[in-house]
């Protein structure tokens, strides 16, 4: 194992103990390529300033944070919070937290393997030679696009963010050089919802930003006008999956397919991560959290 990744989990298990085998198992599950990257991205984060300390307290403040809502949602089944301005202050224009929470969140895409399970989905779906316009929104720490564009033969990349510190972040990586020579590629701040593109793009990216919305329709609508029925189109969301900054409450894969539809779009292959080692079933009758990954594709409704 690479010294800077033995010491860094070695700092995790150290202020808490619980992780330390964990983080053993999902170390083991990464395959050469997923080990490398998780390597660079650390090599990255610390010349950019961050000790492993700091990568080690951005890791477990996603661990605290996820835990303290998972508990409040066992007692009320609902999360704590309904609302966008609920959270947009304290945490997507928060730059301190904003970046403690991205790092700790490029981490979990390594060192969990549910996230693991969901980016080898977005890998294998990812179309290698359109050579059109890619867009993602919410690229937050920047992995995903970054991959689009290592993986990709796309002309052009696009990322909007409405957080300034995701933006940052995002062009941060990409123009570090440590992962590749990045061109042709623009990241925006703004509100994706406020957003007039007035073109159509062969790729459209939404990792992680359904649940954090409070109209989800909206945005699948959004995304729809912009798609052709060709577009290839990845969306992340999740079940019974309580976070700091989650408001929209899905309780089922028939909701999420209910509202895809209602967006004008329909489910073309689909992921479900169970937690921990549970089944699908056992994780739904224990109302415990479900990843989910789509593809979609446009329809003619």
């Amino acid at each position: 194992m690479n010294k800077e990744l033995k010491e860094l989990t070695t700092i995790i298990s150290e202020r808490n103990p619980s992780q330390e085998k964990f983080l053993k198992r999902s170390i083991q599950m990464l395959d050469a390529q997923e080990g490398k990257t998780l390597v660079q991205y650390i090599e990255y984060s610390l010349g950019c300033g961050n000790s492993l300390d700091d990568l080690a307290e951005a890791y477990l403040t996603i661990v605290r944070d996820t835990h303290r809502e998972q508990m409040f949602f066992r007692r009320h089944l609902r999360y704590r919070h309904s609302s966008f301005s609920e959270v947009a202050n304290s945490v997507y224009f928060d730059s301190k937290y904003m970046s403690k929470y991205m790092h700790g969140l490029a981490l979990t895409l390594f060192l969990w393997p549910n996230h693991l399970e969901m980016k080898r989905f977005f890998n294998e779906f990812l179309p290698k030679n359109h050579l059109g316009n890619y867009l993602e929104i919410g690229p937050g720490h920047g992995l995903f696009f970054m991959t689009a564009m290592q993986q990709g033969n796309f002309r052009s990349h696009l990322g909007i963010d409405i957080s300034p510190t995701s933006a940052r972040m995002t062009r941060n990586i990409l123009e570090s050089r440590i992962f590749g020579d990045f061109n042709n590629y623009r990241i925006i701040e703004q509100d994706f919802l406020k957003w007039e593109s007035g073109q159509v793009f062969d790729a459209i990216v939404m990792g992680e930003v359904l649940e954090h919305v409070e109209d989800p329709v909206m945005i699948l609508r959004q995304i729809a006008k912009i798609a052709s029925r060709d577009t290839f189109i990845y969306v992340t969301t999740c079940i019974d999956s309580p976070a700091v900054d989650h408001i929209t409450h899905y309780e089922s894969m028939d909701q999420i397919a209910r509202h895809v539809h209602e967006g004008g779009m329909r489910v073309k292959e689909q992921l479900l991560v169970p937690y921990g080692e549970m089944t699908l079933e056992e994780s739904h009758a224990n109302r415990l959290p479900v990843t989910v990954a789509l593809i979609l594709e446009k329809t003619d409704e």
